[in-house]
């Protein structure tokens, strides 16, 4: 379905218009200054709450959304994910990004689902540098939000769960933006050689 579920709230308006992706930019950049610092699952740097760990360990996939009315029912997002083939999904990963705009929803549902909120801004930023005319520029925002959630969670924890989101694909999509953020080497001029023989080689005996 390229709609997004009753329970994602309004639908989502055209991705597609230079009035929404400046918007959006703006969002971004307001986000910035109250995103919460990354906790690392890995007990490596700030230690998650309880109830973060607890539901990164025992609930990966985050079941226990079914039915959010208030937040994202992440668990009919996962099902859209592994039933609809990507980009065919674009129209309810955009209303979810939309929504995550909102500083407050974005702390919300990091909490009840950092694996979810991973998915999405892995396959928004995929579609912006694979679709016809790539929005590099808002692809480079979000893989560093990207960057940021994925950043403290283990690769043996992102590989666990179940959202076709695997370490391994991260890495290849970041290789990827900034690949394209990178400008075409030019290449060399080439210039013709000329070679002056102080006296006759043999091989252009052969040639007269």
């Amino acid at each position: 379905s390229n709609t997004a579920s009753p329970a994602m709230g309004h639908r989502r308006r055209s991705l597609m218009s230079p009035r929404t992706r400046r918007a959006m930019l703006v969002a971004l950049l307001c986000l910035a200054a109250v995103l919460p610092d990354a906790r690392a699952i890995d007990g490596q740097s700030n230690k998650p709450s309880d109830e973060e760990a607890e539901r990164v360990w025992n609930d990966p996939n985050c079941e226990r959304t079914r039915g959010e009315e208030i937040g994202i029912d992440w668990d009919v997002v996962r099902s859209e994910f592994l039933e609809v083939p990507f980009p065919q999904t674009i129209g309810l990963i955009g209303g979810i990004v939309d929504r995550l705009q909102q500083p407050a929803l974005l702390n919300r549902e990091a909490i009840l689902c950092p694996f979810g909120i991973i998915a999405v801004y892995f396959f928004f930023v995929k579609f912006l540098i694979e679709r016809q005319d790539p929005n590099i520029a808002l692809a480079k925002v979000y893989m560093s939000l990207l960057d940021g959630f994925a950043s403290g969670i283990h690769p043996s924890l992102l590989d666990r769960a179940d959202w076709l989101v695997k370490d391994s694909r991260i890495v290849s999509l970041r290789r990827a933006v900034l690949k394209r953020l990178r400008p075409p080497a030019e290449e060399p001029p080439r210039y013709p050689r000329i070679f002056v023989y102080s006296r006759e080689a043999p091989e252009i005996q052969l040639l007269t």
